[in-house]
Protein backbone atom coordinates (compact mmCIF):
# COMPACT_ATOMS: atom_id res chain seq x y z
CA UNK A 1 0.00 0.00 0.00
CA UNK A 2 1.08 3.44 -0.60
CA UNK A 3 0.82 5.90 2.19
CA UNK A 4 -0.93 9.21 1.59
CA UNK A 5 2.15 11.08 2.09
CA UNK A 6 4.08 9.29 -0.70
CA UNK A 7 0.68 9.68 -3.03
CA UNK A 8 0.95 13.80 -2.24
CA UNK A 9 4.66 14.33 -3.28
CA UNK A 10 4.21 11.65 -6.20
CA UNK A 11 1.31 13.97 -7.45
CA UNK A 12 3.42 17.07 -6.62
CA UNK A 13 6.19 15.76 -8.86
CA UNK A 14 4.12 14.38 -11.65
CA UNK A 15 1.02 17.33 -11.78
CA UNK A 16 1.73 20.37 -10.13
CA UNK A 17 5.36 21.09 -10.32
CA UNK A 18 5.60 20.89 -14.01
CA UNK A 19 2.53 23.12 -14.17
CA UNK A 20 4.10 25.50 -12.02
CA UNK A 21 7.29 25.51 -14.04
CA UNK A 22 5.62 25.83 -17.48
CA UNK A 23 3.54 29.24 -15.83
CA UNK A 24 6.83 30.44 -14.51
CA UNK A 25 8.72 30.00 -18.18
CA UNK A 26 5.91 31.84 -19.81
CA UNK A 27 6.45 34.36 -17.61
CA UNK A 28 9.99 34.69 -18.15
CA UNK A 29 9.33 34.36 -21.73
CA UNK A 30 7.20 37.19 -21.85
CA UNK A 31 9.37 39.53 -20.25
CA UNK A 32 11.82 38.94 -22.74
CA UNK A 33 10.02 40.83 -25.08
CA UNK A 34 9.61 44.38 -24.90
CA UNK A 35 6.20 45.15 -26.50
CA UNK A 36 4.85 41.89 -24.26
CA UNK A 37 5.82 43.07 -21.43
CA UNK A 38 3.74 43.41 -18.08
CA UNK A 39 5.25 44.71 -15.39
CA UNK A 40 5.00 45.15 -11.74
CA UNK A 41 1.91 46.98 -11.69
CA UNK A 42 -0.19 44.82 -14.83
CA UNK A 43 1.21 41.44 -12.49
CA UNK A 44 -0.52 42.65 -9.35
CA UNK A 45 -3.91 43.99 -11.55
CA UNK A 46 -3.89 40.11 -12.74
CA UNK A 47 -3.79 38.98 -9.37
CA UNK A 48 -6.42 41.30 -7.63
CA UNK A 49 -8.87 40.25 -10.90
CA UNK A 50 -8.14 36.87 -10.13
CA UNK A 51 -8.84 36.85 -6.68
CA UNK A 52 -12.10 38.42 -6.80
CA UNK A 53 -13.24 35.96 -9.12
CA UNK A 54 -11.91 33.13 -7.12
CA UNK A 55 -14.08 34.58 -3.84
CA UNK A 56 -17.10 34.71 -5.80
CA UNK A 57 -16.50 31.05 -6.83
CA UNK A 58 -15.84 29.97 -3.65
CA UNK A 59 -18.78 31.32 -2.22
CA UNK A 60 -20.68 29.72 -5.01
CA UNK A 61 -19.24 26.48 -4.92
CA UNK A 62 -19.55 26.48 -0.68
CA UNK A 63 -23.15 26.42 -1.08
CA UNK A 64 -23.57 24.10 -3.73
CA UNK A 65 -21.38 22.01 -1.92
CA UNK A 66 -24.03 22.32 1.06
CA UNK A 67 -26.67 21.53 -1.31
CA UNK A 68 -25.06 18.00 -2.50
CA UNK A 69 -24.42 17.73 0.85
CA UNK A 70 -27.79 17.73 2.55
CA UNK A 71 -28.97 15.35 -0.63
CA UNK A 72 -26.29 13.01 0.36
CA UNK A 73 -27.09 13.00 4.38
CA UNK A 74 -31.13 12.73 3.82
CA UNK A 75 -31.00 9.93 1.21
CA UNK A 76 -32.71 12.24 -1.63
CA UNK A 77 -29.95 10.84 -3.76
CA UNK A 78 -30.05 6.96 -3.19
CA UNK A 79 -33.99 7.00 -3.53
CA UNK A 80 -33.11 9.36 -7.03
CA UNK A 81 -33.85 7.39 -9.59
CA UNK A 82 -36.98 5.41 -8.92
CA UNK A 83 -38.55 9.03 -7.72
CA UNK A 84 -37.59 10.51 -11.05
CA UNK A 85 -39.56 7.26 -12.42
CA UNK A 86 -42.04 7.46 -10.23
CA UNK A 87 -43.19 11.60 -11.12
CA UNK A 88 -42.67 10.77 -14.77
CA UNK A 89 -44.62 7.84 -15.43
CA UNK A 90 -44.60 6.86 -18.98
CA UNK A 91 -43.55 10.56 -19.99
CA UNK A 92 -40.06 9.84 -21.32
CA UNK A 93 -39.68 13.62 -22.28
CA UNK A 94 -40.54 14.65 -18.60
CA UNK A 95 -37.63 11.74 -17.60
CA UNK A 96 -35.45 13.28 -19.79
CA UNK A 97 -36.04 16.89 -18.91
CA UNK A 98 -36.06 16.11 -15.16
CA UNK A 99 -32.51 14.48 -15.84
CA UNK A 100 -30.82 17.00 -17.14
CA UNK A 101 -32.12 19.41 -14.03
CA UNK A 102 -30.72 17.13 -12.03
CA UNK A 103 -27.40 16.62 -13.77
CA UNK A 104 -26.54 20.33 -13.77
CA UNK A 105 -27.74 20.85 -10.47
CA UNK A 106 -25.14 17.26 -9.09
CA UNK A 107 -22.18 18.21 -11.72
CA UNK A 108 -22.10 21.77 -9.92
CA UNK A 109 -18.29 22.70 -9.54
CA UNK A 110 -16.85 18.70 -9.76
CA UNK A 111 -14.40 17.97 -12.48
CA UNK A 112 -15.17 16.29 -15.75
CA UNK A 113 -14.26 12.85 -14.29
CA UNK A 114 -15.68 13.03 -10.81
CA UNK A 115 -19.27 14.49 -12.24
CA UNK A 116 -19.48 11.77 -15.01
CA UNK A 117 -18.93 8.75 -12.19
CA UNK A 118 -21.31 10.55 -9.95
CA UNK A 119 -24.14 10.79 -12.27
CA UNK A 120 -23.46 7.71 -13.95
CA UNK A 121 -24.61 6.24 -10.74
CA UNK A 122 -27.65 8.48 -8.99
CA UNK A 123 -29.09 9.63 -12.24
CA UNK A 124 -28.00 7.35 -15.26
CA UNK A 125 -29.94 3.93 -13.88
CA UNK A 126 -33.30 6.16 -14.26
CA UNK A 127 -32.99 6.41 -17.75
CA UNK A 128 -31.47 2.96 -18.17
CA UNK A 129 -34.91 1.45 -16.55
CA UNK A 130 -36.92 3.79 -18.76
CA UNK A 131 -35.61 1.53 -22.12
CA UNK A 132 -33.32 4.44 -23.46
CA UNK A 133 -30.04 3.11 -24.60
CA UNK A 134 -27.41 3.25 -22.10
CA UNK A 135 -24.62 4.50 -24.44
CA UNK A 136 -27.05 7.37 -25.28
CA UNK A 137 -27.81 7.56 -21.67
CA UNK A 138 -24.41 7.88 -20.31
CA UNK A 139 -23.57 10.98 -22.58
CA UNK A 140 -26.69 12.59 -21.50
CA UNK A 141 -25.94 12.63 -18.45
CA UNK A 142 -22.05 13.41 -19.13
CA UNK A 143 -23.08 16.56 -20.85
CA UNK A 144 -25.34 18.15 -18.96
CA UNK A 145 -23.21 17.62 -15.95
CA UNK A 146 -20.64 19.35 -17.45
CA UNK A 147 -23.10 22.37 -18.89
CA UNK A 148 -22.44 23.46 -15.26
CA UNK A 149 -18.99 25.06 -16.82
CA UNK A 150 -20.98 27.61 -19.34
CA UNK A 151 -23.93 28.35 -16.82
CA UNK A 152 -24.19 30.44 -14.02
CA UNK A 153 -24.24 31.05 -11.25
CA UNK A 154 -21.03 28.30 -11.22
CA UNK A 155 -19.80 28.76 -14.47
CA UNK A 156 -16.37 27.72 -13.63
CA UNK A 157 -15.15 27.87 -17.68
CA UNK A 158 -16.83 31.20 -17.97
CA UNK A 159 -15.19 32.79 -14.70
CA UNK A 160 -12.20 31.45 -16.07
CA UNK A 161 -11.78 33.40 -19.29
CA UNK A 162 -13.30 36.48 -17.54
CA UNK A 163 -10.15 36.76 -14.99
CA UNK A 164 -8.24 36.31 -18.60
CA UNK A 165 -10.12 38.99 -20.46
CA UNK A 166 -10.55 40.88 -17.93
CA UNK A 167 -14.69 41.72 -18.04
CA UNK A 168 -17.49 41.31 -15.31
CA UNK A 169 -17.64 37.49 -14.28
CA UNK A 170 -21.24 36.93 -14.28
CA UNK A 171 -21.87 39.16 -17.22
CA UNK A 172 -19.36 36.88 -19.19
CA UNK A 173 -21.23 33.91 -17.92
CA UNK A 174 -24.51 34.81 -19.08
CA UNK A 175 -22.84 35.36 -22.88
CA UNK A 176 -21.25 32.30 -22.49
CA UNK A 177 -24.23 30.67 -22.01
CA UNK A 178 -26.07 32.38 -24.81
CA UNK A 179 -23.09 31.56 -27.36
CA UNK A 180 -22.97 28.12 -26.08
CA UNK A 181 -26.83 27.36 -26.22
CA UNK A 182 -26.75 25.10 -28.89
CA UNK A 183 -25.26 22.66 -26.56
CA UNK A 184 -27.92 22.38 -24.01
CA UNK A 185 -30.29 20.80 -27.17
CA UNK A 186 -27.70 18.28 -28.10
CA UNK A 187 -27.51 15.76 -25.55
CA UNK A 188 -31.49 15.28 -25.81
CA UNK A 189 -30.47 14.11 -29.61
CA UNK A 190 -28.23 11.30 -28.64
CA UNK A 191 -31.20 9.42 -26.62
CA UNK A 192 -33.90 10.47 -28.86
CA UNK A 193 -31.85 8.93 -31.56
CA UNK A 194 -28.54 6.61 -30.65
CA UNK A 195 -27.41 6.75 -34.23
CA UNK A 196 -26.04 9.75 -32.82
CA UNK A 197 -23.20 7.64 -30.69
CA UNK A 198 -23.24 5.22 -33.66
CA UNK A 199 -25.53 2.73 -31.57
CA UNK A 200 -27.40 2.31 -35.21
CA UNK A 201 -26.20 1.04 -38.79
CA UNK A 202 -23.39 3.77 -40.13
CA UNK A 203 -25.98 4.80 -42.89
CA UNK A 204 -28.32 5.87 -40.41
CA UNK A 205 -25.57 7.45 -38.00
CA UNK A 206 -24.84 9.64 -40.99
CA UNK A 207 -27.83 10.46 -42.14
CA UNK A 208 -29.11 12.06 -38.72
CA UNK A 209 -25.83 13.81 -38.13
CA UNK A 210 -25.73 15.13 -41.58
CA UNK A 211 -29.59 16.76 -40.85
CA UNK A 212 -28.37 17.59 -37.60
CA UNK A 213 -25.33 19.90 -38.31
CA UNK A 214 -27.19 21.97 -41.18
CA UNK A 215 -29.99 22.29 -38.43
CA UNK A 216 -27.75 23.33 -35.80
CA UNK A 217 -26.65 25.90 -38.72
CA UNK A 218 -30.73 27.48 -38.40
CA UNK A 219 -31.26 26.84 -34.68
CA UNK A 220 -28.03 29.30 -33.90
CA UNK A 221 -29.58 31.47 -36.42
CA UNK A 222 -32.48 31.78 -34.52
CA UNK A 223 -30.43 31.85 -31.31
CA UNK A 224 -27.56 34.49 -32.00
CA UNK A 225 -29.38 36.63 -35.27
CA UNK A 226 -26.97 36.07 -37.98
CA UNK A 227 -27.98 33.63 -40.24
CA UNK A 228 -24.99 32.09 -42.83
CA UNK A 229 -25.22 33.03 -46.14
CA UNK A 230 -27.44 35.70 -45.43
CA UNK A 231 -25.72 37.88 -42.28
CA UNK A 232 -27.07 39.92 -39.79
CA UNK A 233 -31.09 39.72 -39.49
CA UNK A 234 -31.13 42.77 -37.51
CA UNK A 235 -30.54 44.30 -40.66
CA UNK A 236 -34.34 42.74 -41.70
CA UNK A 237 -36.04 45.03 -39.57
CA UNK A 238 -39.44 44.38 -37.65
CA UNK A 239 -38.85 40.99 -39.52
CA UNK A 240 -35.81 40.17 -37.68
CA UNK A 241 -37.39 38.53 -34.91
CA UNK A 242 -40.43 36.56 -36.96
CA UNK A 243 -37.62 35.27 -39.19
CA UNK A 244 -35.47 34.27 -36.13
CA UNK A 245 -38.53 32.17 -34.69
CA UNK A 246 -38.89 30.58 -38.01
CA UNK A 247 -35.46 29.56 -38.73
CA UNK A 248 -34.93 28.27 -35.15
CA UNK A 249 -38.43 26.54 -35.08
CA UNK A 250 -37.33 24.87 -38.61
CA UNK A 251 -33.68 23.80 -37.59
CA UNK A 252 -35.03 22.20 -34.62
CA UNK A 253 -36.98 20.14 -36.08
CA UNK A 254 -34.49 19.43 -38.74
CA UNK A 255 -31.69 18.66 -36.06
CA UNK A 256 -33.84 16.86 -33.97
CA UNK A 257 -34.39 12.87 -34.88
CA UNK A 258 -37.60 11.49 -35.82
CA UNK A 259 -38.87 8.16 -34.45
CA UNK A 260 -38.57 6.46 -31.63
CA UNK A 261 -40.55 8.68 -28.61
CA UNK A 262 -40.94 11.24 -30.71
CA UNK A 263 -44.59 11.38 -32.35
CA UNK A 264 -43.85 11.58 -36.06
CA UNK A 265 -40.59 9.81 -38.04
CA UNK A 266 -37.06 11.16 -38.83
CA UNK A 267 -38.67 11.98 -43.20
CA UNK A 268 -41.65 13.52 -41.83
CA UNK A 269 -39.84 15.87 -39.48
CA UNK A 270 -37.44 16.70 -41.96
CA UNK A 271 -40.08 17.05 -44.36
CA UNK A 272 -41.54 19.62 -42.46
CA UNK A 273 -38.62 21.42 -41.37
CA UNK A 274 -37.87 21.97 -45.12
CA UNK A 275 -41.80 23.14 -45.13
CA UNK A 276 -40.69 25.83 -42.75
CA UNK A 277 -36.97 26.55 -43.75
CA UNK A 278 -37.18 27.13 -47.21
CA UNK A 279 -39.75 29.98 -47.34
CA UNK A 280 -37.81 31.44 -44.11
CA UNK A 281 -34.29 31.02 -45.35
CA UNK A 282 -35.49 32.77 -49.03
CA UNK A 283 -37.43 35.91 -47.07
CA UNK A 284 -34.90 36.09 -44.81
CA UNK A 285 -31.92 36.86 -47.82
CA UNK A 286 -34.56 39.28 -49.67
CA UNK A 287 -35.05 41.22 -46.24
CA UNK A 288 -31.39 41.71 -45.73
CA UNK A 289 -30.43 42.22 -49.45
CA UNK A 290 -33.02 44.66 -49.86
CA UNK A 291 -31.85 46.82 -46.84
Amino acid sequence: NIEPGMRMDAYLNAGLRPLLGALLLLVVLNEAWTEKRWGLSRYLAFLEANGKTFVELVGILAGCGLLIGAFSLTGVISSLANDMLTIAGNNALLLLAMAAVTSMILGLGLTTTACYIFLAILVGPALEKAGLNKMAVHMFVFYWGMLSSITPPVAIASFAAAGIAGSPPMQTGWESMRVGSIIYFIPFFFVLNPAFVLQAPLWESLVVSATAAVGIVFICAGLQGYQLLVGDLARAGRAEWPLRILLGAGGFLLAAPGGGIMPLGHGAMTSLAVAILAPAFLASLWAVRRA
